[in-house]
């Protein structure tokens, strides 16, 4: 049975909400259709490991109610699995056949594994996966996290402020000690001792086996932990399958696209988690974070009727651990040279942490730092060229105000 639709986008997540409501802009009334493999219409996911924990939102709250705004079909359960750019035609998984005139892929990214997910470990990704946490994030349950990326540290502090009894296991030396200066560290590492959160460090999982009602995690080289659950944050692999079935380019796991989003093919386009753009400032990059798919994802939409927009943001992104937060541009990592700028007697609580390679700024984090990520895009095209900083200290404190 065939189906025919103006436009298509594969996914529904946020950069799939922002494409269609990119797509009203401009076309008010051409069809619609939006194809999603989670259970769930477009949700916001952010809140998953923040707002949701703190009491601050509802499921209910989360909904994007994108039908409403949108008049989009939203067919949800449902995996695309191939594609035909010659033909404009699409498969899925149930054997319905799908025509379009512009098609987006917007397909973002699967849960990395070690073992196999269930009621009690859990790869934490979508909006299933915190109900099945929460309903097993009971005070007193004993739940270890894995991983000590974003997801990992704000998963920790929402488990523990729900009174679960939480171990965190990470490979680094201390929390956040890939991205932070050693100073932040530091007190990440309190606020998790404040909340009596276990921290082990330096221990890499090699396998999760479930026993009856508990979860055995083992280790090369230190002892296994025994829990009621597990989560688990080891980062996302690109759904590019479809891609590739199409003959896309793809690279660094992502959908090849110019700087109007588009594909190889002139009517297909790609954004979000899974496009592999060129940032103005930043060059060739694939982002995972919201800012990122909901910007991009109303260009691509605008773009799909024809708007021929460069996608010319840099996104930020944020993160919230207990009561301390943050936002940044660009690449962060404990590789690169930092210059620490924080305000008169508030070192390690309120400042700027400028990150440079081969004496070039090529990420900012503003660290109780507001409102002030414009600014931090114009240091990274004023310094982002190699050599462009020769006194670091001299020539990057106080370009961004502290206070």
């Amino acid at each position: 049975m065939g189906f025919e639709y103006k436009y298509v986008i594969v996914g529904a997540g946020m950069s799939a909400h922002s494409a269609a409501r990119g797509i009203r802009e401009r076309d008010p009334a051409g069809s619609i259709l939006m194809i999603g493999q989670e259970p769930d219409p477009p949700y916001d996911r952010p809140p998953l490991t923040k707002d949701l924990w703190k009491g601050d939102k509802t499921l209910a709250d989360i909904d994007l109610h994108t039908a409403e705004k949108t008049d989009a079909e939203i067919w949800t359960g449902v995996r695309a699995t191939s594609l035909n750019p010659d033909t404009h035609t699409l498969i899925t998984d149930d054997g319905r056949t799908i025509n379009y005139e512009k098609l987006l892929l917007a397909t973002g990214g699967s849960p990395r594994t070690i073992s196999q997910p269930s009621d009690r470990v859990i790869y934490f990704r979508t909006k299933h996966d915190y109900e099945s946490l929460r309903a097993l994030a009971q005070p007193g349950t004993s739940i270890a996290v894995l991983g000590g990326g974003f997801i990992g540290l704000e998963i920790a502090a929402g488990l523990a402020l729900a009174g679960a009894q939480v171990t965190l296991i990470i490979s680094d030396d201390s929390p956040g000690s890939q991205v932070y200066p050693p100073g932040l560290c530091g007190v990440i590492s309190q606020k998790f001792a404040d909340h009596d959160v276990r921290v082990l460090t330096g221990r890499i999982a090699s396998e999760i086996q479930e026993e009856k009602d508990k979860v055995n995690i083992y280790f090369d080289a230190h002892p296994a932990v025994h829990v009621d659950g597990v989560v688990a944050g080891f980062g996302i692999t690109p759904n590019n399958a479809l891609a590739l079935d199409g003959g896309l380019p793809t690279e660094a796991g992502g959908v090849v696209v110019d700087a109007m989003l588009r594909t190889s093919d002139s009517d297909v386009f790609a954004s979000g988690d899974v496009a592999y753009y060129p940032d103005d400032i930043l060059g060739r990059r694939r982002i995972e974070h919201v800012d990122n798919a909901q910007s991009m994802g109303k260009t691509a939409g605008r773009n799909m009727v024809h708007a021929d927009e460069r996608y010319e943001h840099t996104p930020y992104f944020y993160s919230d651990i207990f009561d301390l937060g943050y936002e940044a541009v660009g690449r962060l990592g404990s590789q690169f040279d930092m210059v620490e700028d924080w305000a008169p007697g508030k070192t390690n609580k309120t400042g700027v942490v400028y990150y440079l390679e081969d004496r070039a700024v090529v990420g900012v984090l503003l660290w109780n730092v507001w409102d002030s990520t414009d600014l931090a895009r114009e240091v990274l095209k004023e310094f982002g060229e190699p050599g462009s900083v020769g006194n670091p200290a001299k020539q990057l404190k106080g370009q961004i105000p502290t206070r």
